[in-house]
C-alpha cells in the first residue's frame, strides 16, 4: 500500500461525496460531522487506565445505530466489512484484532454485513471483507480484500500522514 493508493481513494470519495446525502440513503448528511470519541472522555489515570486499555485494544461491533458516532470521531476509525461464513474474512480477522492491539490510538471496529445488511447496502459493499479508514469523520480509504499485516501498519502509517486540512478542502470543492 502506498501513499499515492491512499490519495487516490481520498480524490475517489470526494467525487461520491455528494451521493452520500441522496434521499434514502440511511447516513445521510450529517456522518461527515465530528463527534469525540469514547474514549477520550474517560480519565487517563490509575482508577481508568485499565478500561481504557480495553476499550482501545479490542475491536468494536458497528450497528446501523452506531456506525455514525463512532465514525465521525475526531481520530482515526478503521472499519471492517466482514460475515461469518467469509474465509478470507476468518483469515483477516486475527490480523485487524493485532493490529488493534499495536495501534491503541487508532478505533477499529467491525461490520457484520449479514446482521446489518442496510448499512453494508448503503456503502455499496459488494466483496468482503472490505477495510474503510475515516479520519476525522472523513472516509480516505476503502478497498476489498484482506490484507496483509504489513500492509495494514502501511495504511495507518499514510492515513496518520495525511494532511487534513488539504483533503477537506478537496472534499469541499467535489
Amino acid at each position: 500500500m502506498r501513499l499515492g493508493t491512499v490519495h487516490t481513494a481520498i480524490a475517489t470519495v470526494c467525487r461520491r461525496k455528494s451521493t452520500r446525502s441522496q434521499p434514502g440513503n440511511e447516513l445521510g448528511p450529517t456522518w461527515i460531522t465530528g463527534l469525540v470519541r469514547i474514549h477520550s472522555a474517560l480519565k487517563v489515570d490509575n482508577t481508568y487506565a485499565s478500561t481504557r486499555k480495553d476499550l482501545l485494544m479490542s475491536t468494536v461491533d458497528l450497528t446501523a445505530d452506531t456506525f455514525e458516532g463512532t465514525v465521525a470521531s475526531d481520530g482515526i476509525v478503521l472499519v471492517d466489512f466482514w460475515a461469518e461464513w467469509c474465509g478470507p474474512c476468518k483469515r483477516f480477522g486475527p490480523v485487524f484484532e493485532e493490529a488493534s492491539q499495536a495501534h491503541p490510538d487508532v478505533v477499529f471496529a467491525k461490520v457484520d454485513t449479514e446482521a446489518e445488511q442496510r448499512l453494508a447496502a448503503g456503502f455499496g459493499i459488494r466483496s468482503i471483507p472490505t477495510l474503510m479508514a475515516f479520519r476525522e469523520g472523513v472516509l480516505v480509504f476503502e478497498q476489498p480484500g484482506a490484507l496483509p499485516a504489513s500492509a495494514l501498519d502501511e495504511l495507518i502509517g499514510a492515513v496518520e500522514a495525511l494532511d487534513m486540512a488539504d483533503v477537506l478542502r478537496r472534499a469541499a470543492k467535489a
